[in-house]
C-alpha cells in the first residue's frame, strides 16, 4: 500500500497512516499505531485495549456465548467492527 495519497483520495476522505503507511476512510475509522489494526469506531478501538496492551480482535470473544466480538468490516481495507449484537458501527 502506497503512503502517498492521490488528490482524488483526498478529495473522497481517504486517509493516511504513517505509522505502517496504511490507508482508511471514515472520519470515526480508529487506527491502532502499536498493533495497526483499524476500526470502524473509536468504542471498537477501545474494547481492543486492556490495560495498556492491545487484544487480538480476531480471538475476542463473548465471555457468555462465546461469540467472536468483532468481525471484519465490509471495506476495501482490513478493518475490524464490532458484531452486530453488540453496537452498530457506520461507515
Amino acid at each position: 500500500m502506497s503512503a502517498t495519497l492521490t488528490q482524488a483520495e483526498i478529495n473522497t476522505g481517504w486517509w493516511n497512516v504513517n505509522c505502517c503507511n496504511g490507508k482508511f476512510r471514515g472520519l470515526m475509522t480508529a487506527h491502532c499505531p502499536t498493533c495497526h489494526e483499524t476500526f470502524t469506531s473509536p468504542p471498537g478501538f477501545d474494547y481492543h485495549r486492556r490495560a495498556g496492551k492491545c487484544l487480538n480482535p480476531a480471538t475476542l470473544r463473548n465471555s457468555k456465548t462465546k461469540e467472536p466480538i468483532f468481525q471484519k468490516a465490509d471495506r476495501g481495507y482490513p478493518c475490524w467492527m464490532r458484531n452486530g449484537s453488540y453496537v452498530r458501527d457506520s461507515m
